[in-house]
């Protein structure tokens, strides 16, 4: 959907100014792996995820859907007990379960919200 582009531009953007404490994520896979909770394919699979968040620039993907709205990025796809390790512009990311928000979505929507002021009301206490 064409009015979805500068949305995702902006999205974008934000999404390269999060961070990932690499040293401790790295040290989080590593004791997994050390008790048997992933496997050895598993562990490669998240440390390159952690060191192409770190990297950023060209290791990032930014993938739109505009057909679904759906973004497919590294940070979306990372494994969800290594989210605590992000940060945004310094401060620590929280993840919250919107599921079942699309009614107060659709409210800040019409309201003609930013939607990245939307994704900060959310992740970011």
């Amino acid at each position: 959907h064409p009015d979805l582009k500068p949305t995702f531009l902006q999205l974008e953007n934000h999404l390269k100014s999060v961070r990932i404490n690499e040293a401790s994520a790295i040290t989080h896979i590593d004791n997994s792996l050390a008790i048997g909770n992933i496997t050895n394919n598993q562990h490669k699979s998240y440390k390159w995820s952690i060191e192409c968040i770190s990297k950023g620039g060209d290791d990032l993907y930014f993938i739109p859907d505009e057909r679904t709205g759906r973004i497919f990025h590294n940070i979306a796809n990372l494994k969800k007990e290594l989210r605590q390790f992000l940060s945004y512009n310094s401060q620590k990311l929280y993840q919250v379960d919107i599921s079942n928000s699309q009614v107060v979505l659709f409210e800040k929507f019409n309201q003609k919200k930013e939607f990245v002021q939307l994704l900060r009301y959310f992740l970011i206490l």
